[in-house]
Formats: C-alpha cells, sequence, structure tokens
C-alpha cells in the first residue's frame, strides 16, 4: 500500500489517461453506431426480400416506416438523456431506414408510384437536413447518407437494375446527392460531400453499365458534377475560416476526374461526341473563372490552384474535340 501511494500519478497524468478512455470509448461508440445501420438496413433488405408471405408486402413496409419513425423517437428522447453519441447513431439509423423503407417499398414491393416514391424520398432527405442542423451533428447526416445508399447497394448485389429500373434509380441517387449541396449552405460538413461522392460514382457508373444509355444519363452525370463543384465552393465561400480542408480538395479533384470521364463516356455511348467540344469549354470557363474569384474574394491559393489545373486540360482539350 505503501508503495502504491508513493506511485500516485499527478494530476496530469489522470487527465491524460481521462482524455484517452474518453477517446477510446467515442471511436468504439461510433464504431458501433455505423455497425448498427448496416445491420438495420441489411435487415429491412433482408425482410422485403426473403420473408415471403409470412406478411404481406403492405405490412412489411408499414413496419420499415414505423421502425424508422420509432428510431427518431428514441433518438430524440436519448438527446433529451443527454446521450448524445447513442442518440446521433439512432437518429442516423432512422434517416437510413426511413431511405430503406422507400426504396423497398418502390423497388422490391411495389407499392408506391414513382412520384410518390421521390416525393418521400425528397422528404425523408430534408428531415436529415434538418436534424443534423438541429442537433449540430455531421454523424447524423454522414449515417443517414450512407443508409440512404445500402439499399441500392444491396438490391443491386441481389437483384441488379435493368430497363425501366434505371431512370427511377438514377433519381433516388439524385436525391442523395442534393443532401451533399444542401447542408453547405448551413455547415461547413466537408466530409458529407466526400463520402456521398465516393458512394455516388460507383453506383451510377454500375447503372450506366447496367442498360442503355439515355439523355437522361447525360443530364444526370452533368449535373451531379455541378452538384459537388457547387458544394465545395459553397462550403468556401459560406465558411468561416478561408482556407479549404483537405476533405474539399480531394472532393473537388475527385469530381473533376471522374465526372469528365463519365460525361465524356456518356456522349460516346450516345453518338454525341459532337458535343464534347462545347461541354469541354463550358468545364474550363467554369473551373477557371471559379479559380480566380476564390483567388480574389478568398485568398485560398490551394483552392485556386486546384481550380486552375483541374481546368486548364479542358481548355487545352477544345480545339482537338472540334474534329
Amino acid at each position: 500500500f505503501r508503495e502504491l501511494e508513493q506511485d500516485k500519478p499527478d494530476d496530469e497524468t489522470i487527465q491524460k489517461r481521462v482524455r484517452n478512455n474518453r477517446l477510446e470509448m467515442n471511436i468504439g461508440l461510433r464504431i458501433l453506431n455505423i455497425a448498427g445501420v448496416i445491420l438495420i438496413i441489411a435487415g429491412i433488405g433482408v425482410a422485403a426480400s426473403y420473408s415471403y408471405n409470412l406478411i404481406s408486402d403492405t405490412a412489411k413496409a408499414l413496419l420499415f416506416y414505423l421502425g424508422g419513425l420509432g428510431a427518431l423517437a428514441a433518438g430524440e428522447y436519448l438527446f433529451r438523456s443527454r446521450k448524445k453519441i447513442f442518440s446521433c447513431g439512432v437518429l442516423g439509423g432512422a434517416i437510413g431506414t426511413l431511405y430503406g423503407a422507400v426504396f423497398y417499398s418502390y423497388f422490391a414491393l411495389n407499392l408506391i408510384d414513382t412520384n410518390t416514391a421521390l416525393l418521400l424520398a425528397v422528404l425523408v432527405t430534408i428531415v436529415s437536413i434538418a436534424l443534423s442542423v438541429r442537433y449540430d451533428s455531421v454523424v447524423i447526416l454522414n449515417l443517414g447518407l450512407a443508409g440512404g445508399f445500402l439499399p441500392f447497394v444491396s438490391y443491386a448485389a441481389a437483384n441488379g437494375f435493368s430497363g425501366e429500373m434505371i431512370f427511377p434509380a438514377l433519381c433516388y441517387l439524385f436525391i442523395l446527392n442534393l443532401t451533399a449541396l444542401l447542408i453547405s449552405f448551413f455547415r461547413r460538413w466537408n466530409t458529407t460531400a466526400l463520402i456521398s461522392l465516393l458512394l455516388n460514382y460507383p453506383s451510377v457508373t454500375y447503372l450506366i453499365n447496367s442498360g442503355e444509355t439515355g439523355p437522361q444519363t447525360l443530364v444526370y452525370v452533368i449535373l451531379v458534377f455541378l452538384i459537388y463543384w457547387a458544394a465545395v465552393m459553397s462550403a468556401s465561400f459560406t465558411g468561416k475560416t478561408a482556407k479549404a480542408p483537405l476533405t474539399s480538395l480531394i472532393t473537388l479533384f475527385l469530381d473533376c476526374a471522374i465526372g469528365s470521364i463519365l460525361v465524356y463516356a456518356t456522349l460516346y455511348n450516345l453518338d454525341l461526341s459532337g458535343l464534347n467540344a462545347p461541354i469541354s469549354l463550358f468545364m474550363a470557363v467554369l473551373l477557371i473563372f471559379s479559380g480566380y474569384a476564390v483567388k480574389r474574394r478568398l485568398n485560398d491559393q490551394r483552392l485556386f490552384i486546384l481550380l486552375f489545373v483541374t481546368g486548364l486540360p479542358y481548355s487545352i482539350l477544345v480545339i482537338p474535340m472540334q474534329f
């Protein structure tokens, strides 16, 4: 006992250990939150596809929606009980559950029409943004966004998309992408745009390769390119700090690289190669002028260089793409 008393840690050591314990607990709880959301969405997919005649399709959908709404209520209760980490995880899972309910109600159960499905998806998106802003939690938004993509991925792996399903699937993904743009007007949560981009471009590439490419696909890839460009620019001009973080730079670079490949590939598939030069000119003007605006108003040298360097190749490609 005397030896232990002599080896008693000082206050600084105690505070350091407390901080380390809190960090480990926060990381562990976040991992549990992510795993919980994945399991919930996976469970919804299994119930929608493989519960056969145990309950009716209408009852399945009703249970999905009630589960999402119940999770919203539970998240609110946990937040009021000052259990913020758990409440954010539950609320994020609730948003993902509601996205899954909308997705499976349309694609798997065929209970609602296209307009109703898109309207419900828009409402879920608005709720997710409102909750994340209210609780000032990027975790809610990112978990909900990832939960929105999970039903798409699981359905694509199990059943695939083809024919008339391609366009509604593109609309669904487009609504998810709007989350990254809309939140940029309220918060500078740069990870949301990056997560959305990393989930979106593989998904749309899969859809393009799953069916015939139509004009709507070209419109989609151009709009998505503009969404992520606008999300980075909006966050930069409305943010409290002058310099764009690394996540924004990565988002913009990947958007220009992957987005341009998809645009040119879609033009080739549609036999519209004559539009290569005008679109290249448009992208060059957009990026280069954005760079000068950033340099003049924000004095952000890194973002200016990235915009200028990514815009310059488009200006060079304008001439050879005319032939």
